[in-house]
């Protein structure tokens, strides 16, 4: 097994826009891990401060580094998919600019993978951090699993189409639900990475989470996928709409959506409940059982 591994470049994507002061540490901390066959593709969204000289600097010291600057601001699902288009390694790893790698992270997702070759994606667990102090850890689920936390075959990336560039929010989510459709995903059950998060970040924007999930909504019908996947896809946005901050009528469509896909499944209707006593007692139960997965 450890022929397999040694042999596989993993491409670590990692889009990055006035990320200056973190890059260096972020780039670091995956070159200098266990796992040495990697290249790092930074891909530079049109950044206004010193993250291009910065990129060049890494790229001067390790020639494992490789830079794209992005002619003018596109977002992050474009930059991934651009890096995707110039990776080489058999194994794509899309990591945020902001989450620091513990040193077995590439080699052991890359073992999961390497162990099951019927599964074209694996996953971690990542430490979030906020600006308060209090920490959440992510990706206890394929479904839930954030960007960072996720390996995936470079043959499955590209048969699914890659990051739907259109969305403005969840475009992992949507990829997951695509590659899952085609491949099933194998945990790696350990806390593997940290990132911060703050206040001014994407994943605070309500009004970008309520447009994407509307996209969502009429990007999979009822139909278009199997009956327990569509309900489990529609339950996850309702979630993301409540914990988000997104307007509870959105929610209510999804969970509804979540019940008529997939009756049989009583985790809706207790959602629903949930959500009919108020967004806190919902919030507190769902980070309740977030904790003990």
């Amino acid at each position: 097994m450890s022929t397999i591994i040694e042999s596989a470049l993993v491409s670590v994507i990692i889009p990055t826009r006035n990320r200056a002061e973190k890059l260096p540490a972020v780039v670091e901390s995956l070159l200098y891990g266990e796992y040495e066959d990697v290249e790092i593709i930074i891909v530079d969204d049109a950044s206004e401060d010193a993250t291009l000289a910065i990129c060049e600097q890494l790229r001067a010291r390790d020639g494992r580094v490789c830079v794209i600057r992005l002619a003018k601001r596109s977002g992050a699902a474009v930059a991934r998919n651009r890096g995707a288009r110039e990776a080489r390694g058999r194994f794509l790893l899309f990591s945020d600019d902001d989450v620091i790698s513990h040193p077995g992270r590439v080699k052991r997702l890359c073992e999961a993978l390497a162990e099951h070759p019927d599964a074209g994606m694996a996953y971690c667990w990542i430490e979030c951090t906020d600006e308060t102090g209090e920490t959440e850890i992510l990706g206890a689920g394929a479904w839930s699993a954030t960007t960072s936390a996720v390996m995936l075959r470079r043959e499955v990336f590209d048969q699914v189409g890659g990051f739907d560039e259109r969305l403005p929010r969840m475009q992992d989510f949507d990829l997951w639900t695509r590659v899952l459709a085609v491949t099933r995903a194998i945990g790696v059950c350990e806390i593997l990475g940290q990132m911060s998060r703050d206040s001014t970040g994407i994943s605070r924007n309500s009004e970008l989470l309520e447009t994407a999930a509307g996209l969502l909504l009429d990007k999979y019908p009822r139909g278009s996928l199997p009956s327990r996947h569509l309900g489990e896809f529609h339950r996850r946005i309702a979630g993301k709409l409540v914990v988000g901050g997104g307007r509870l009528r959105t929610a209510f469509r999804h969970f509804l959506k979540a019940f008529h896909a997939d009756p049989l499944n009583l985790r809706t209707p207790c959602a629903i409940g949930l959500l009919l006593c108020g967004r806190r007692i919902y919030e507190v139960v769902a980070a309740a059982i977030n904790a003990g997965k």
